[in-house]
């Protein structure tokens, strides 16, 4: 089996946010180092079953994280953007100083084939399996967390926003919130524009679900004028649709000045984690 470590992968055709060189150099500093003097980023490994692969996760731990006090958790997908290119164990360090409550945060590992990206394939099916009845237990029986749907948080960019949803999706009750920047429902061709869109497939699993997956979602997007985010929104309005008829609270955060990149990312990161860690 392949250990693969933290943004390994790197799908051109999801996300312009890194090069291939610039993540796969960042992700041989993903051993564990101590994010400030009080707060940890720590590592394991998981033989998943459901991706038949052995898989690194990084976790973020807030100051006094050994105590008995239980922290929410923020699962994050696109590692190579939050936890490696915005550093967002830093940016916690920072806001926590500040008086910000504790939170555990997770790097969700990338998976290594375009097709998990999808919610209408099998692989995309075992990638969610993987991330929902392996991922999110491991990390609780390894770490002070308020198991419930409170406490399980989601936050993602581009097709790990994306993933994310159909993870809540298929997993009614298993989730409180989530954050979803920019999300796309389609892939890019080899020439750069559109290939593939699989928004139906989203839809259709979203109004099959036996209950509302999660109690509330936040989107964002870009107002870049690329014809990539430019779908995203228009793709993105159906399936907010979808979500509101099903129940669940959709809060549409309007759009942001900044087109489908780490800038966009950045730029939303605060608003993403307030929305999360509301009362």
């Amino acid at each position: 089996m392949n250990h693969r470590p933290l943004a390994s992968v790197v799908v051109s055709s999801l996300l312009l946010a890194a090069a291939p060189s610039d993540v796969t150099a960042q992700a041989a500093t993903a051993a564990v180092r101590p994010a400030s003097a009080a707060s940890v980023v720590d590592s394991f490994t998981i033989a998943s079953t459901a991706l038949h692969d052995t898989l690194t996760v990084v976790v973020r731990l807030p100051a006094g994280h050994a105590n008995d006090r239980r922290h929410p958790v923020v699962y994050t997908l696109q590692p190579g953007v939050y936890f490696r290119r915005l550093d967002l164990p830093a940016w916690l360090d920072s806001t926590e100083a500040s008086g910000a409550a504790p939170v555990i945060a997770v790097a969700i590992p990338d998976a290594d084939t375009l097709a998990a990206y999808r919610p209408d394939t099998p692989e995309g099916e075992a990638y969610v399996r993987f991330i929902a009845e392996e991922l999110v237990p491991a990390v609780e029986a390894r770490h002070a967390t308020r198991a419930e749907p409170a406490g399980r948080l989601l936050l993602g960019f581009s097709a790990g926003a994306n993933v994310l949803l159909d993870v809540a999706v298929r997993n009614p009750a298993l989730f409180g919130r989530m954050a979803a920047v920019s999300p796309g429902w389609m892939f890019r061709s080899d020439d750069g524009g559109i290939g593939v869109q699989f928004d139906s497939s989203a839809v259709t699993n979203i109004r099959r679900a036996p209950s509302a997956p999660v109690t509330n979602v936040w989107f964002v997007w870009g107002d870049g004028p690329s014809e990539w985010e430019r779908r995203s929104r228009v793709l993105g309005a159906g399936v907010i649709a979808a979500l509101r008829a099903r129940g669940v609270t959709v809060r549409d955060a309007g759009l942001v000045p900044g087109d489908h990149d780490l800038d966009l990312a950045r730029k939303t990161l605060a608003g993403a984690m307030g929305h999360l860690l509301a009362p």
